[in-house]
């Protein structure tokens, strides 16, 4: 079934069809002024579309952040994976995701990768836990675990004295109070 529809010609007459954007005239036929307005409207479409793809790459490129940091992030969780055990380090009998696409959820930083810088790729800035026990330590925090699962208690403050002389020191004013007060330093040197 057709439409009962006729399509316009162009003003001037001819049997051409109008070109979009030219007020009802075919290109070719449209006085001057029509065509400086359609070829500035052209120019204005391109710049908007070449500017908008340069707006997505650069955020597509701040989204991705520095490629080399990303790729040694990205080895650093992948040599951390084959030292995951099987069940979660706290005790609580649950498996880690370590068999899976998703082995990330179970490789938690002890201490965090964006506050922490000097020691985001450290071997032992580590802790294997389930994923609702990973959820449970970031979104409840150190007080929590300190109370509620005394053996992940204790592999976090080994763990943190372990790795406390490497921290920089202007990232040491982000160690949390509960972890300084672990602090064990040895002052027999």
């Amino acid at each position: 079934m057709y439409s009962s529809i006729k399509r316009k010609k162009c003003k001037c007459g001819c049997k051409k069809y109008p070109t979009l954007g030219c007020d009802g005239w075919s290109y070719s036929c449209a006085p001057k002024e029509i065509k400086l307005k359609y070829e500035n409207e052209k120019q204005l479409q391109v710049r908007n579309r070449n500017a908008r793809k340069n707006a997505q790459s650069k955020l597509r490129a701040d989204i991705r952040g520095n490629s080399e940091d990303k790729r040694k992030l990205d080895l650093w969780y992948f040599a951390r994976r084959y030292e995951c055990p099987e069940y979660c380090e706290c005790g609580c009998g649950q498996q880690t995701l370590v068999h899976t696409s998703h082995y990330k959820s179970s490789l938690d930083h002890l201490l965090e990768k964006r506050l922490f810088k000097s020691v985001m790729l450290h071997p032992v800035n580590i802790l294997f836990l389930s994923w609702s026990c990973h959820a449970d330590k970031t979104n409840l925090g150190y007080e929590h675990i300190k109370e509620h699962k005394l053996k992940l208690w204790e592999i976090i403050v080994k763990r943190f004295n372990i790795v406390y002389p490497f921290i920089a020191e202007e990232e040491k004013k982000y160690i949390p109070d509960i972890l300084m007060n672990e602090l064990k330093i040895d002052k027999t040197y």
